[in-house]
């Protein structure tokens, strides 16, 4: 029995792990033959490449990366890239987005080991899907995203401190790409007046809420232009654009191309044979 005077210095049964929220939308997982692969491109979007065969290449900041069977390849959004091929393989393919307020990865291609796990993930994603299946095999997409981002060296997060009143704003302003908010809506949203909102944000971010606002639509219009057939119109009232006219002047501005020779450039389908 213990005495009274005497303290316990044992280790607790169990301690609380802090976790902050995150999130990860799945955009699209493929496989195709490809013949050719050739493009020039910055998204602002993840990918996730596996190439069964060598002979494919990605330029990235004056180095040449050549893509083999034995790894996987993660690109994390405004990663400037050029890609190219000399044989026929086939390519497996994951884009996603992942928020995570202040937490992001730097633009770099990170190569990760390719272990038989993962490429018995990659397998069993590839095989013919069924009603049945798409329940599971969405779960083992997002294992497959979770598990790259994790082996990714701590090195590669970009910590960027928001405040909780504009990261609050910021998932606002994702949301909410079809009705666009004013300055003044956003700084009630933040419990502000408008000019300390515009001010504080700007310190925080970089640019005024309003550009930022823009480039979050017009990476929307982008991910919508890769991944789905909607007409322009119909993309341009989802990302808060009056018409496609609006909507082709903001998005060549901000991504270089029109919204057609975007979708036609960047889209890897466009090489499947």
């Amino acid at each position: 029995m213990k005495k009274r005077n005497e303290t316990d210095n044992s280790e607790p049964l169990y301690h609380t792990i802090e976790t902050i929220p995150l999130h990860i939308d799945i955009a699209r997982t493929e496989r195709a033959t490809l013949s050719s692969w050739n493009f020039n491109i910055c998204d602002p979007f993840y990918r996730i490449y596996w190439m069964d065969k060598p002979g494919w290449f990605m330029e990235h900041d004056g180095r040449t990366i050549e893509m083999t069977p034995e790894h996987l390849y993660v690109i994390p959004p405004d990663t400037h890239f050029i890609a190219s091929s000399k044989n026929r393989a086939t390519q497996f393919y994951i884009m996603f987005t992942f928020y995570c307020h202040s937490y992001t990865y730097k633009p770099d291609i990170y190569t990760l080991k390719c272990d038989s796990n993962l490429l018995a993930s990659i397998n069993r994603l590839s095989e013919k899907r069924t009603d049945q299946s798409i329940f599971l095999d969405t779960i083992l997409t997002q294992q497959i995203v979770s598990e790259c981002l994790a082996r990714l060296p701590e090195s590669a997060i970009k910590w960027t401190p928001f405040s909780e009143r504009i990261a609050t704003t910021m998932d606002v302003m994702r949301k909410n790409t079809k009705d666009v908010l004013s300055n003044e809506k956003l700084a009630q949203i933040a419990g502000m007046s408008t000019n300390g909102f515009i001010r504080l944000f700007q310190e925080e971010t970089g640019v005024p809420p309003q550009k930022w606002y823009l480039k979050s639509r017009m990476d929307k219009a982008a991910l919508m232009l890769l991944n789905n057939p909607d007409s322009l119109e119909t993309i341009a009232e989802e990302c808060g654009c009056c018409d496609r006219f609006h909507l082709t002047r903001q998005f060549k501005q901000h991504k270089g191309f029109s919204p057609a020779a975007y979708r036609k450039k960047a889209h890897w389908k466009a090489f499947v044979s």
